[in-house]
């Protein structure tokens, strides 16, 4: 057990340095309102993830939570939580962003980045709360040994349909809002937002027949106006896929038709098995692949979620569940979504 723990964690860190993690996450909205965020989770190593659904006032360290949420968790760790939605509608995604450099410590400011999602979705309701605290916080490297050198950054969503980038860049905690929703890996936010400006020309309008010369040309077929769309899976591919996709699908009536519409645009970005051939070191042969998609219905507080081994959609709405103070936290093992409640009270001290 200890070797293959052993193994795991070398093979991680070589892959974590490479950075090329291959996450989506993006917001749409219905005409009547409703808005989800919906996220793909790409990795090679079975993160064994967990959904816990989290009461209002679970003890974390010297404070509680405020609010109740839904967080999902890699290695069944109790506060490495990558994703997560709160009873607010807040939503959390955390994104592998390949070399990061954390804040340095300050005392009584300093937040570890495994606390972070825990610290968001336990405490505030709004992309403008969170904006605002963030001051009072400086966010050093993951106090959990085993995800040390982890370098992620964070999208955060709300149900008024706000959003916002948080990097980690040089020692410096860098916050951008997000007008278009859409977030992938690196490079920096900043820079996918200039690299859509190579793509300002597609339109999702078919083109019309040219003359060329004495010539008359055709297009091809329909999709003529996206042609140029990147289709590979690097990062910059799919965020200028997802916004550009995002912006232009049909807007849903109601939540029903916004899940499937998230569906469909989960599956642009999807990575079979083997397509993906990544290799940290001569010896070592990874396969990135959706591991497990997530979709957060914000307004009705509920997760979708898949598997790569089980395409069968399954949900677990957060209001169905006792959130009082004192209630236990609860697992639900992404993989077979079945519902457990073991005893966590020493995990979380």
């Amino acid at each position: 057990m200890l070797k293959k723990f052993l193994v795991i964690l070398l093979i991680a860190g070589l892959f974590l340095q490479t950075g090329v993690l291959a996450c989506t996450d993006f917001v749409i909205a219905a005409k009547d309102k409703t808005i989800v965020n919906a996220r793909s989770m790409e990795f090679p190593i079975d993160l064994e993830s967990e959904i816990c659904v989290v009461p209002r006032g679970t003890q974390y360290g010297s404070w509680q939570t405020k609010y109740a949420f839904l967080g999902v968790n890699a290695y069944h760790l109790p506060t490495a939580f990558v994703e997560g939605l709160n009873e607010k509608g807040l939503a959390f995604s955390g994104l592998m962003f390949g070399e990061v450099k954390y804040q340095s410590p300050v005392p009584g400011k300093t937040l570890p980045f495994d606390l972070l999602a825990i610290w968001a979705l336990g405490n505030f309701a709004s992309v403008d709360e969170v904006k605002q605290a963030l001051s009072g916080i400086v966010v050093t490297d993951t106090s959990i040994k085993k995800l040390k050198g982890m370098g992620m950054h964070i999208a955060i969503h709300d149900s008024a349909g706000k959003n916002l980038v948080i990097e980690f860049v040089n020692g410096q905690m860098m916050v951008y809002d997000n007008p278009v929703g859409v977030m992938t890996n690196r490079p920096n936010f900043p820079w996918q937002m200039d690299n859509l400006r190579n793509y300002i020309n597609l339109d999702a309008h078919d083109k019309k027949p040219k003359m060329l010369n004495n010539a008359k040309i055709e297009p091809t077929g329909v999709g003529s106006g996206l042609l140029g769309l990147p289709g590979d899976w690097t990062p910059p591919s799919r965020f200028v896929r997802m916004a550009i996709a995002t912006d232009a699908a049909l807007k849903p009536d109601n939540t029903a038709g916004l899940i499937n519409l998230a569906e469909h645009l989960l599956n642009i970005v999807d990575i079979p098995k083997g397509v993906v051939k990544e290799s940290p070191a001569p010896f070592v042969k990874l396969y990135g692949y959706a591991q497990w998609v997530l979709i957060k219905d914000m307004t009705n507080r509920v997760m979708y979620y898949k598997t790569y081994d089980n395409t069968n959609w399954k949900s677990v709405s957060l209001m169905n569940f006792d959130l009082n103070p004192g209630s236990p936290v609860k697992k639900i093992l992404i993989a077979d979504g079945q519902t457990q409640i073991p005893d966590v009270s020493a995990m979380l001290k």
